[in-house]
Formats: C-alpha cells, structure tokens, sequence
C-alpha cells in the first residue's frame, strides 16, 4: 500500500514540476521577437520598468527597439497599434502618439495616488493608439509624447512586414546638409513668441539648438508654404544649453516648403545669462 501510494505521489511531483517548468520558460520568452511568422503580425514589447517621469517626456520607440531588440530589422515595418501601460499620480497624465509627424489625440492616462506606488498590474491602465498614418515605417519619429506625474511599465507595438521575403538592397542615402536662418534671445520671467522667417521651398528637416542658457520651449510651430500650420512637438519642452532637436518634414521623404519657425519660450536660468535658440533648415543635395 506504501508502496502505491509513494508512486502515485512521485508521478504527481513530476507532473507539478514538468507544469512549473513549462509555466517559467512561457514567461521567460514571452518578450522574445518571433522573426519568422510575419502572416498574422507580431508583437514587441517593450518593458521600462516602472521608469517615473513627470512633466513633459518623450519616449523614443525606434531607439528602445534597437536597444531592447537589438537583432531586429525595422525596414518595411508597419506599426498597426500601439498599447501603453502606465498610471499617472491624479489620472491627469496624457499621452499621445507620434508616427513620422502625424499623431492622434491626447488620452488620459488613468490613476490615482492611493494605488500610485502600488506595482501590482492591476494599478496600471492600458491606453492603446491607433496608428496614425499607417503605412510602411518610415524615417520620422515613433514616439510616445507624455505629460503629467507618470509611471510607465511598458509598451506593445502590434506590427506586420509590408512585404514578405527579403527586399532589394538598399539605396544610396542622399546627404543632409543644414543651413543656419537665425538666432533668437527669451525672457527669463515671461514667455515671448519669436518667429523665424525660413521661405525655402526644398525643406526636409528643421533643427533647433540651444545655446548660452536653458530654455523652456512652451509652443512651436511651422507655417508651410500652403498656409498650413503644424505643431512641433519634438521642440516643445526644456531644451538644454549646447543640446539640438531634429524634426524630420514630410515623412522624412519628400521636402516641403516652408515660410516660417514661430517658438514661445522662456529662459530658465534666473541668474545667468538669457537663453538662445538657434534654427537651422536641411536640405539634401
């Protein structure tokens, strides 16, 4: 009788540890990338670890994708869907998403501070984007632009290859080369609008630089040769002494003409001296 039952016991630990074991390596591989099987979209995720942020942030997805998955090759990737996982403090917080320039509405990010410091999953809330402008991945920014007290978990990127097999080699890169329009001082106590007058038909990128002090960017926006006026979140924020900002013009693709950079700002540095922001328009030849 022992002896039956100490089998029995023997087969049920086995069972258990075999269950155990395949319950590890499911959660062990469930971040690897799947190259292989592109027919019914795949999904990268990309986890930050609880990373904390407050005020205005920008998470940069086609950097974390090289980093986290450093194998994995993005051209003629297609973003379908972006879902982020995160909580703000007063569930004020908002995020938006950026696909080469075009991007959606702003959505709360939910919360509250009782269940702020709290991990467990269910504190967080699940936003999810649709992408924008759905085609092919092209050279602009895939970002997440946040605002408010947040804690950011992770994101999952659903994407699909817009082609199957391998595609032809790549062509030769046109060069980029910039061209300074001109210099503009802030107020340190108030902010002021400072408009650069660009009239270049032929415009792929802009770049902000600033210089002498910090500057807190509040509004930027560029005025195309058609009237249209388009925000640049990617200059919006606190910009650094001696650090740049690109923002890529028409997708990265075709150049666009442009009439003027309108930027409201303010230096940051009460002490020193006031802030400066330079811009500078590229062009490839």
């Amino acid at each position: 009788m022992n002896v039956k039952r100490n089998f029995v016991l023997a087969v049920f630990s086995l069972a258990l540890m075999v269950l155990v074991g395949q319950t590890l390596a499911n959660h062990n591989t469930g971040d690897r990338f799947d190259h292989r099987d592109w027919g019914r979209g795949q999904r990268i995720i990309l986890r930050f670890n609880d990373l904390h942020l407050r005020g205005t942030n920008v998470l940069h997805l086609k950097q974390e994708i090289r980093h986290q998955h450093p194998g994995l090759r993005m051209r003629g990737m297609r973003v379908t869907q972006v879902n982020l996982v995160a909580k703000s403090k007063h569930g004020r917080g908002q995020a938006r998403l950026i696909v080469d320039g075009y991007e959606t509405y702003s959505e709360i990010v939910n919360g509250n501070p009782y269940d702020f410091h709290n991990m467990d999953p269910f504190t967080f809330d699940k936003i999810g984007f649709r992408n924008p402008n759905p085609s092919r991945m092209g050279r602009g920014p895939l970002q997440i632009k946040l605002q408010g007290n947040i804690i950011v978990r992770k994101v999952v990127l659903k994407v699909m290859r817009g082609g199957m097999g391998p595609g032809p080699g790549p062509r030769p890169r046109p060069i980029m080369s910039f061209e300074t329009i001109g210099s503009e001082k802030f107020s340190k106590f108030t902010d002021e609008r400072r408009s650069f007058s660009v009239n270049r038909s032929h415009v792929m990128a802009l770049k902000l630089i600033g210089s002498r002090s910090d500057v807190f960017v509040s509004r930027a926006i560029v005025v195309l040769d058609d009237g249209t006026h388009r925000p640049i979140l990617d200059f919006e924020g606190r910009i650094d002494r001696g650090e740049q900002r690109v923002f890529n013009l028409g997708s990265g693709r075709f150049p666009v003409g442009v009439r003027r950079v309108v930027i409201t700002a303010t230096s940051t540095d009460p002490i020193g001296s006031r802030g400066q922001l330079s811009l500078e328009v590229g062009t490839f030849h």
